[in-house]
């Protein structure tokens, strides 16, 4: 399942997150500018209304490699998704799950195990993507969460806006 299809449930706190948290996490991308955060946001692919952004956005050129985060199995791959374009889903345990999309190519298959850092794609602006980018989202128990509140040691490396 696309996790920012699901029914919005309550942010958890941070610091609850973070108690039970047995990963530690990389930024997707090695370089980048955040060119729209985490929270709430007028939705740029419609009429303008407001609604949660799941995730970060992170620019940079068609082509740039994208890389697990975390160790993790492969649950959920698409081409062509009419508004997430090309996209992955890896579940890093019973808990945390990454999403990826707007690739301009997917390089794994459902199923495959791997490592943090491995490559899952290239960036690109597929689906309803406004340039290229990408989208990535990370949920603990379905509840979507900040990604940069994960990214403590390497948050330098993306610009913020």
């Amino acid at each position: 399942m696309v996790p920012w299809l699901a029914s919005s449930e309550p942010r958890l706190g941070i610091n609850e997150i973070a108690n039970q948290a047995q990963l530690s996490f990389l930024p997707p991308v090695k370089d980048g500018r955040i060119s729209s955060p985490f929270g709430m946001r007028i939705n740029p692919s419609d009429t303008g209304s407001a609604q949660l952004h799941r995730g970060i956005d992170i620019a940079n050129s068609v082509g740039t490699p994208i890389c697990a985060v975390a160790e993790g199995v492969i649950v959920q791959t698409a081409r062509n998704h009419p508004v997430a374009g090309n996209f992955v889903v890896v579940a890093h345990d019973s808990n945390w799950h990454s999403t990826y999309t707007y690739l301009s190519k997917i390089q794994v298959s459902q199923g495959y195990l791997v490592h943090q850092g491995d490559r899952l794609g290239l960036m690109g602006a597929s689906g309803r993507a406004t340039g290229p980018h990408l989208h990535f989202e990370l949920s603990f128990d379905g509840a979507p969460q900040n990604p940069l509140d994960y990214f403590w040691q390497d948050r330098q490396k993306l610009r913020q806006p």
